[in-house]
């Protein structure tokens, strides 16, 4: 099932987990959100899942992809196409622009290394273990994105979802609905 919202906040959105997702594995995506950049002048597509780990971003802007993002099991990185974007970056989301997934993985993996040897350094200097966890998350870009990073970009793109109810806009009527089965996962 899929649900398409009246207009919020001036976008509609379309919901529900049958939405084809970035992977290299399959082209629903890719032809999906493709179709939808030719028809929109901004198209954002945002997942996430908790117990997975799983966070997904993209945006195309007048018919153009910008970026593709999909990572989960912990920092693995399943699409990581575009430039990381300024807004990303203002998260303090470690930049993997331009390397291919497994690259990418591969950075995480570096990146979550060295994280841990500077928490292992301050400890060893005498710093408290949570004021060594806030310095270094103060300090180093987060390689590995979280679920609060997804709805934060999801803001500074367009709408946080998490401000909805803050919203002054008239009831209106969605759609509820199947997704085609060619765009289904």
């Amino acid at each position: 099932m899929i649900f398409v919202t009246p207009p919020v906040g001036g976008w509609t959105f379309s919901v529900g987990n049958c939405l084809p997702e970035p992977s290299p594995r399959s082209s629903q995506f890719s032809r999906l959100f493709g179709e939808l950049a030719r028809s929109f002048r901004d198209v954002q597509f945002f997942g996430n899942h908790r117990v997975s780990d799983y966070c997904a971003w993209a945006r195309a802007i007048d018919g153009k992809i910008q970026r593709v993002f999909c990572s989960g099991n912990g920092g693995e990185v399943y699409c990581n196409d575009g430039p990381q974007s300024p807004e990303e970056a203002a998260l303090g989301l470690a930049d993997l622009s331009d390397l291919d997934p497994d690259a990418a993985t591969s950075r995480v993996i570096e990146l979550e290394e060295q994280l841990d040897e500077q928490r292992r350094v301050l400890v060893a200097q005498g710093m408290e273990e949570r004021e060594a966890l806030r310095t270094i998350q103060r300090l180093f870009p987060r390689p590995v994105p979280e679920e609060t990073d997804v709805l934060a970009l999801a803001g500074k793109w367009s709408v946080d979802p998490r401000g909805f109810d803050r919203l002054r806009e008239p009831l209106g009527v969605g759609i509820l609905g199947l997704l085609p089965t060619h765009w289904a996962q």
